[in-house]
Formats: C-alpha cells, sequence, structure tokens
C-alpha cells in the first residue's frame, strides 16, 4: 500500500510539459495561421487537454479516495473545489469580455450564455457557449468535479467490492461509442466539437485517472522487465508514430485515440513510482517542470489573453513570428507566476479555513 501524504512530484512534471505544449501548440498555430494535422506538435496539443483529464482523475481519488462515506462528507472538498477553479475562471472570463468590447466597441450577451459561464455549467449544458477559448476544458472538469463523489461513494466503496468494474465498464462503452460510432472521420474536428467536447464523451479519461490511482494505492506495482518494455516501446512510438492522416478528427478517433490514451495512461502511472517530494535531487533537475505544473491552470487559462492582447497593442510589425512566440511563452509564464502566488494562492489558503456546516 502506497501512502496518500506525500506530494506526488512526477504528477506535477506531466502537468507542467503538458501545459507548456498546449500553449506552444496554440502559439504556433495562431501565428502561422494553419494547422498540420499530421505535426507531433498537433499531436501533444490535442492530446495534452486528454492528459490534463487523467492526471485529474488520478490526484483527487489520491487525495479524497478515503475521505467520503456519504454523500453529506463532500461538502468541504466541493467548496475547495469551488476557490481552487471558479476565481481565475472568472477573472479570465471577464478580461476576455473586456478584451471584446475593446476591440469591438460593444458586447451583446446572451443571458443563458452569461448565466452558464459565470456557474460554470456551459461543461454540462452548452460546451460550445464558453467565453475565453480553453475554458472549454474548464467546464469538462467542472463536470468531472461534480459527479467524483458520487463515484468514489458509489462505486469505489470498500462494502461495494466489484462496483468499481462496472464503473470501468460503463466508461469503456462511452469511450467506445464516441471514438468508434460518434465521430466522423468525413467530417472535421470543427463541425463535430460540440459532440468531442462533450463532457461525457471526455469522462473515460477522468475515470481512467481514478482507476490508475486506485492501482497505485493498493496495488504494489513496479518496473519489471516486460513492464519496463511497455513502457519504452510506447514512448519510442509516441514519438516515431506513423504518420496520420491530414484529417483533424483522425487522433482522437477510434484506433488511434485508443491507443493514445493507453500511452497517456502508462505515462502518468510510470512518473508516480518513486517520484515523490522525498527526492530531493529529482526536485532539483525538474524544478523548472515542477514549477511550470505548479502555475499550470493560469498557464492554461492566460496564454490566449496574452496572445490576443497583442491586437490591442498592435505590435505584430515589429518582431518575426519566433521571436513573438518567445516573447508570448515568457510573458505568459511571467503572468502566471504572479497569478498563482498572488491570486490563485490567496483563494487556496481562504477554502482551507472555510469551516463548512454540514
Amino acid at each position: 500500500m502506497h501512502r496518500n501524504n506525500e506530494r506526488l512530484i512526477g504528477l506535477d512534471i506531466i502537468r507542467g510539459l503538458a501545459a507548456f505544449f498546449i500553449m506552444l501548440y496554440h502559439f504556433t498555430v495562431w501565428e502561422s495561421g494553419r494547422n498540420d494535422f499530421t505535426s507531433y506538435l498537433y499531436l501533444i496539443g490535442r492530446h495534452g487537454v486528454s492528459t490534463f483529464y487523467v492526471l485529474s482523475g488520478f490526484t483527487l481519488f489520491y487525495i479524497y479516495h478515503n475521505k467520503f462515506s456519504t454523500l453529506s462528507d463532500s461538502w468541504k472538498y466541493l467548496v475547495k473545489r469551488v476557490f481552487r477553479i471558479y476565481p481565475l475562471l472568472l477573472a479570465s472570463q471577464a478580461i476576455t469580455l473586456l478584451g471584446f468590447l475593446i476591440l469591438e466597441g460593444k458586447i451583446v450577451l446572451d443571458l443563458t450564455a452569461f448565466f452558464l459561464n459565470v456557474s460554470g455549467l456551459y461543461g454540462i449544458f452548452d460546451i460550445q457557449s464558453a467565453y475565453s477559448v480553453g475554458s472549454w476544458s474548464i467546464g469538462n472538469e467542472i463536470f468531472f468535479y461534480i459527479i467524483f463523489p458520487f463515484c468514489v461513494i458509489y462505486f469505489f466503496h470498500q462494502k461495494k467490492k466489484y462496483f468499481k468494474y462496472l464503473l470501468f465498464f460503463i466508461s469503456l462503452i462511452i469511450f467506445y461509442y464516441f471514438s468508434f460510432i460518434k465521430l466522423d472521420l468525413a467530417l472535421s474536428l470543427t463541425d463535430q466539437w460540440k459532440i468531442y467536447a462533450n463532457s461525457v464523451n471526455q469522462s473515460p479519461l477522468f475515470i481512467l485517472g481514478m482507476f490508475l490511482s486506485y492501482v497505485y494505492l493498493n496495488i504494489q506495482l513496479t518496473l519489471k522487465p516486460l513492464f519496463k518494455f511497455i513502457l519504452i516501446s510506447s514512448i519510442l512510438a509516441l514519438i516515431f508514430f506513423p504518420e496520420l492522416p491530414d484529417n483533424s478528427v483522425a487522433i482522437v478517433h477510434g484506433y488511434w485515440r485508443t491507443y493514445f490514451t493507453i500511452c497517456i495512461g502508462l505515462l502518468i502511472y510510470c512518473s508516480v513510482l518513486k517520484t515523490t517530494e522525498s527526492n530531493a535531487w529529482l526536485m532539483k533537475m525538474f524544478r523548472p517542470f515542477i514549477f511550470l505544473g505548479e502555475i499550470s491552470y493560469s498557464v492554461y487559462l492566460l496564454h490566449p489573453i496574452v496572445y490576443n492582447s497583442e491586437k490591442i497593442l498592435s505590435i505584430s510589425s515589429l518582431f518575426s513570428k519566433p521571436l513573438k512566440i518567445l516573447i508570448y511563452v515568457s510573458l505568459t509564464i511571467l503572468i502566471s507566476s504572479i497569478s498563482y502566488h498572488h491570486f490563485e494562492k490567496k483563494f487556496i489558503a481562504i477554502a482551507k479555513n472555510i469551516k463548512t456546516i454540514i
């Protein structure tokens, strides 16, 4: 049995890498004005978000797997999630609307869309109504946070020994339905965005993270020779994957999505083996990536704002595209660091001090 009172820095490293490459992918596409669906950057950019979902499931289960006995036990958890997610989400939405006002001179607000964005419920009812770029995935995360206590209590409770496998089976059916049946290779991902971004479609990734965490906490698995071979093979195959068809849907469809999901799961599970905070040398070696993991939420939500601010300042003609991307990345990391230490952490501290009445 593994302890769940140690920080798993391997998760921070993966989270930091995912946030960095999603940001780099977006800046590159926005600057070039085109999307190369056969590129490695597109692969990482698209499945970087999938990685976040698996990480969320793993982390939440690792922390809260033994905290819930009844639904009433989940209130303190939900309050902490609200204070962790909503302040920066609402701030990014407000800045985005302000940007629209500056650029367009006016804003026409749909009251339903406004309510869904402020409440965060757009991930459940209308994923396409999200105001800020990238916030669609935060809507999915909010949906996962809501169903998480139910999953733990009704499927992972120790008295319901086999129910967890029922949940896994249900998630496989959902994964198969969307990946092999619902998504159509003949259509672009843009045309099917409402289907792809659907919280139910993404939920098997979150559930996969929960199962990986359950295995980590309850089953002693080590990097045995066969497991090492599978891991190394997956990494090499991920790096030197065969050329994909020039199709935006290919890597989130059918066998390709299945393969990359397995790779993500293996990488995340292996990242937590012997990568606790007690490993001082690992903390020093991967400190930049751990730092990116800590500020990843700000990086994810603020990098589109950093990019769009250029439209207001009109400095595009002063620099070459590579230099602009470097400036965008540097500014995003700087602003995200400030946001994390002086904005996010304040609300995290407030949540810790709240005494929830149950």
